[in-house]
């Protein structure tokens, strides 16, 4: 997925009036890095045009939002039992008009839990970027990143880091398989993805992620108890060096961090809203009699179906040919300025895998990103391109990835320390890294291009730099 930074930034400067310093510090802080000497060009629009067009939307969505809002914890703690009932009448309907008629019901959870989720998101990235803003003004950069670097470890621990901790729970014998799989067996590295199926839906991924987590000999509840530590002995450090500032900024880590955990509830239970919409895509795919290819059809086409007009099944085979061939492709740029045809840049034995449609800085021994985890580790690179992979991350080893999401969590605790290419300082990576303690540096472009398996690094996750060692 894509963010327009034209938009992005174009939005900035008209109605937050930020300077150019302050735009760039946001999308870095938000996507990862904008590169040097990038100009991003902007959109011109009115603010009467803006409004005439976003306003409906926001009408449409803002009230029901509020009213999630007001109710969150009511409406996170029911989400199960929604889960549930959605599937329930998935699985007795009978005939297509029957499913056809659940749509809406499994549809609407979703949606709700999508709203929600960005109405936590407004009460989280915003206060956290205003805060760092105001630290590096008052106390400098460096002092603001060894707190804000370490700041998951001050409340407890998150849903994001939660498989990995619940894998310890295994274990020790206090966590059942069962209880595994009701927490977090609906969350997986491609978890957005309706085709793939769930760790609930093949038992022989979570004996995987057993066998290997055990194999690692690594504790990731000890691992967040020591990170709990090592923000207290930094946070009473700043303390005694700015007493005045403490307390204020104390309250504001607390509201963030209170948010941050809402924020990870909720993009859970959005997850689990998710796999409702799988199951609803699965029982067409019977009734149908289209198997896989029902993932093909997007919704309009499918309801459509299920109510007798199958006139889309005609485009199936051009759409799974195409899909093939888009599964060839090699990962696409970080940055892309300007129209991408993904075929032919493909072709282009030139092309580069981190920048396109603008000249690039090269890359030298150090590569820059953004602070993700504070700490600083040598050891040895080693490239993953998806969890399943990991078997072969040893313990102590730099995992390098394009970006990672939940489903990458079992394979952090043996991580000595953690870079990838897509990110930013409240990505997943970076989340997880800080509360098991891990060094971490994210957004750095083109990290698993430059960086190779086996090359020696030095990864510094409070000023964001990944070091060659020669």
């Amino acid at each position: 997925m894509y963010i327009n930074g034209s938009l992005f930034i174009t939005m900035l400067k008209r109605f937050l009036r930020y300077n150019d310093e302050d735009m760039r510090d946001f999308i870095a802080f938000a996507t990862g890095p904008v590169p040097e000497g990038t100009e991003i060009p902007e959109y011109s629009f009115s603010l009467r045009k803006f409004v005439g067009e976003v306003w409906p939307m926001m009408k449409k969505y803002g009230l029901r939002q509020i009213r999630l809002k007001r109710n969150f914890d009511k409406v996170v703690a029911e989400s199960p039992g929604r889960y549930e009932r959605a599937v329930s009448r998935i699985e007795a309907a009978k005939t297509g008009g029957e499913l056809a008629a659940v749509w809406e019901d499994s549809f609407e959870y979703f949606l709700d839990m999508l709203i929600l989720q960005d109405g936590t998101n407004d009460n989280y990235f915003l206060p956290y970027f205003n805060l760092r803003r105001k630290l590096k003004k008052e106390i400098g950069i460096e002092d603001t990143e060894r707190i804000l670097s370490t700041i998951s470890g001050s409340s407890g621990s998150t849903m994001s880091a939660g498989p990995s901790i619940g894998l310890s729970k295994i274990a020790k014998g206090e966590m059942t398989r069962e209880e595994y799989l009701s927490e977090y067996g609906h969350r997986h590295y491609h978890e957005n993805e309706l085709s793939q199926p769930r760790p609930y839906e093949d038992p022989k991924m979570l004996d995987r992620m057993i066998k290997d987590f055990k194999k690692s000999g690594i504790d990731a509840q000890v691992r967040t108890e020591e990170r709990k530590k090592e923000f207290e002995e930094i946070w009473e450090e700043f303390a005694g060096k700015y007493p005045k500032k403490a307390v204020p900024i104390k309250k504001k880590v607390d509201k963030i961090t209170r948010a941050l955990h809402k924020r990870e509830g909720i993009r859970s239970e959005l997850t689990r809203s998710v796999d409702a919409v799988r199951q609803f895509y699965i029982k067409a795919g019977k009734l149908l009699k289209l198997g896989d290819d029902v993932f093909l059809l997007p919704k309009e086409d499918l309801i459509a179906a299920l109510s007798g007009n199958t006139e889309s099944f005609r485009h199936l085979p051009a759409r799974r040919k195409f899909y093939a061939r888009l599964k060839k492709l090699p990962k696409y740029p970080g940055w892309i300025r300007g129209r991408f045809d993904p075929f032919k840049w493909a072709k282009d034995p030139k092309r580069r895998s981190d920048f396109y449609g603008f000249d690039a800085p090269a890359s030298g021994d150090v590569l820059r990103g953004m602070p993700g985890s504070s700490g600083k580790v040598e050891g040895k690179v080693k490239i993953i391109d998806s969890p399943e992979e990991g078997g072969k991350l040893k313990k102590g080893e730099i995992l390098v990835a394009v970006t990672t999401n939940i489903g990458w969590t079992p394979l952090f605790p043996k991580a000595g320390g953690v870079v990838t290419e897509i990110g930013a300082p409240l990505a997943h990576a970076a989340i997880v890294a800080r509360e098991l303690g891990i060094p971490a540096v994210v957004g750095v472009p083109g990290a698993t291009e430059v960086l190779k398996t086996g090359d020696k690094v030095i990864v510094d996750g409070t000023h964001g730099t990944v070091e060659l060692v020669k």
